[in-house]
């Protein structure tokens, strides 16, 4: 007797309610790393450019790893490492990119290179609460072995403050020519030192120098205080706002250059 042949329909497979594992949908746990992967990816690179970010951009990875642990075999998949590894080397940066120059939100006085032109300020038509004025001094203090200066002080502000006591926001300085072409302005530098303004106001110390190629300008340096403690001065005392230096000491620097003070201003009225 022949033996049986299956026919073709005992060869299709038996139809069943189970999709096939490609059409399975993803599980929660992927649903949700796949989720913080993608929100996660433009604030990495958004937190890293903006300085003091680095605390956010470490939390976020820290939350991310802890969540892909804890999706057991999502840890091996190559994709997630790999960004993982990008993450790390874009918290290292900006880690790094944050040690320096404080930024302005941080409680600290801080110093950057001017602009090489000195503006044009009006001499009158100031706001009430907020003012620019200019103040220019000559550098006649010092000695060729210190390098000469000028000094900037609280009193040198009565003639455009309304109050006796008013506060400091920022103060740029350039050391400016002479008008018989002696010497050059193409260094500054400025120190402020440590003190307590009229009111009890602590300012932090800092020294900065700046050097501008000749013809290229005129060197100098903006001072910003710490925003929202602002020091508080009074134009009737001699307190030192800051000292701007036109050379360093021991370099044969001229006496008497131009130093050229724009001071931005908050009157208490």
């Amino acid at each position: 007797m022949p033996p049986k042949v299956a026919s073709k329909a005992s060869k299709q497979p038996r139809k069943t309610g189970n999709k096939p594992k490609s059409a399975k949908k993803p599980s929660s746990q992927l649903l949700a790393t796949g989720k913080l992967l993608r929100s996660s990816r433009q604030p990495f690179q958004t937190i890293a450019a903006r300085g003091g970010g680095h605390e956010l951009l470490r939390q976020r990875l820290q939350d991310l790893e802890a969540h892909i642990q804890a999706g057991g075999k999502v840890v091996n998949c190559e994709k997630v490492k790999s960004f993982l590894r990008g993450a790390s080397h874009i918290l290292e940066s900006a880690v790094k990119a944050s040690i320096g120059m404080p930024s302005y939100s941080e409680g600290v006085t801080q110093q950057f290179e001017a602009s090489p032109d000195i503006p044009t300020m009006p001499l009158e038509g100031y706001q009430l609460v907020q003012r620019f004025c200019t103040i220019t001094k000559l550098a006649n203090q010092g000695t060729t072995a210190g390098g000469f200066n000028a000094v900037l002080y609280a009193s040198d502000l009565a003639a455009y403050t309304k109050n006796v006591y008013f506060r400091i926001k920022k103060v740029s300085s350039w050391t400016s020519a002479r008008g018989d072409n002696t010497g050059n302005a193409t260094f500054a530098g400025v120190s402020v030192a440590s003190q307590v303004g009229s009111a009890g106001t602590e300012v932090m110390p800092i020294w900065s120098e700046n050097r501008t190629p000749i013809g290229r300008g005129f060197a100098g340096i903006v001072t910003t205080f710490p925003l929202g403690n602002f020091p508080l001065y009074s134009n009737t005392d001699n307190t030192t706002v800051l000292t701007h230096f036109t050379s360093l000491g021991g370099t044969g620097g001229i006496v008497g250059m131009p130093v050229v003070f724009i001071v931005e201003i908050e009157c208490l009225i």
